[in-house]
């Protein structure tokens, strides 16, 4: 890796987003280094810049939900090398470079490792899919032959009435009817 700055968009306050030029971060003994391809909006970073940040400091770099190539290794990492396509999930998104733990940390599984060919329109989804599975599966605890009420069709109640809806082949017993009822606020 050759650049020694990047961009990153960071929150300085609330609606305070400034594009910066700042030093590209060293991998620790642990970490990657990766070059972001991809970086998705969630409400959570909506939310940060309107009524600001509190589980962190400004500058802040939201952008939890982002994909890229790793660039380089901290000396410690183990299975990872420069090129291997990661999907992240910590805060650093928003900028050409983010650092992520190579191993799992309390508020993060770790970087999970992307196919090559997988697009980046689809891959950019990964980790807002797993919340929508993780509430109807482990949350909500829907099994095959119950009804779930979803109350709004945005981009994750639409997800979470796909996965509810996918019950209906998962088991033994399914009389064909939909298990996932959809209610839009007017």
């Amino acid at each position: 890796m050759t650049a020694k700055t990047m961009r990153a968009a960071r929150l300085h306050g609330i609606r305070d987003m400034r594009i910066e030029r700042i030093p590209v971060p060293e991998p620790g003994d642990d970490d990657l280094l990766v070059r972001v391809e991809a970086c998705g909006v969630c409400a959570t970073d909506s939310r940060k810049y309107e009524i600001g940040v509190n589980d962190g400091e400004y500058p802040f770099n939201p952008g939890h939900e982002w994909l890229g190539t790793v660039a380089a290794v901290g000396r410690g990492v183990k299975g990872w090398k420069a090129g291997d396509r990661v999907y992240g999930d910590v805060y650093g998104g928003y900028a050409d470079y983010c650092l992520i733990p190579a191993t799992a940390i309390p508020w993060s599984r770790g970087p999970l490792r992307l196919p090559a060919d997988l697009p980046r329109e689809r891959a950019i989804f990964v980790e807002p899919l797993a919340d929508c599975i993780h509430a109807v599966h482990d949350q909500a605890k829907v099994k095959p032959g119950e009804k779930l009420l979803v109350i709004a069709a945005g981009v994750m109640g639409l997800k979470i009435v796909a996965e509810a809806a996918h019950l209906k082949h998962a088991g033994p017993g399914d009389d064909g009817a939909r298990h996932a009822a959809l209610v839009v606020e007017a």
